[in-house]
Formats: structure tokens, sequence, C-alpha cells
């Protein structure tokens, strides 16, 4: 099983602390990532802030380079530690 959002399999997860189930529900939950972009959609472009622009405009080109493939925090803070 691998987490939609980032790629990363649970395999990895169980290594760490937390595991897997925490990591897909509240660290790369894909139902928060569906309203974000639901609610890009219903927001007046105009009205977009920094980080709202960047992501609708590749939503926009349907470039998806803005999900953390291969990466989360998680992992870059045991990298730190090691």
């Amino acid at each position: 099983t691998k987490c939609f959002i980032c790629g990363i399999g649970n395999d990895y997860f169980d290594t760490v602390p937390h595991g897997f189930e925490t990591h897909t529900l509240q660290e790369h939950n894909l139902a928060n990532y569906l309203f974000f972009l639901m609610y890009l959609i219903n927001k007046d472009e105009t009205e977009h802030t920094g980080q709202e622009s960047y992501v609708w405009k590749m939503y926009q080109e349907r470039c998806w380079e803005f999900f953390p493939a291969g990466d989360c925090f998680r992992k870059q803070y045991e990298d730190q530690l090691n």
C-alpha cells in the first residue's frame, strides 16, 4: 500500500513512529487535497493568495508537481536525524 499523495509505501511508515494510518489520515489526507482544489475552483482568482495562485495555475495546466511526490515532513525529519 502506498500513500496516494506522496507515493511512499507503508513499509517505510512501519519503521517510523505513528505509522502509515496516521500519515494518510492526518499528514497527507486525500480529502484535504481535494477540498483545497474545490476551494480554489470556487474562489475568485483575483482573491487568490500567492500560494493559491501557484497551485491554481498548476492545476489548470494539469501539472501535479505541487504534490509532494516521494516526500513528507516525517521523512525529512527522519533523514535529518540520520
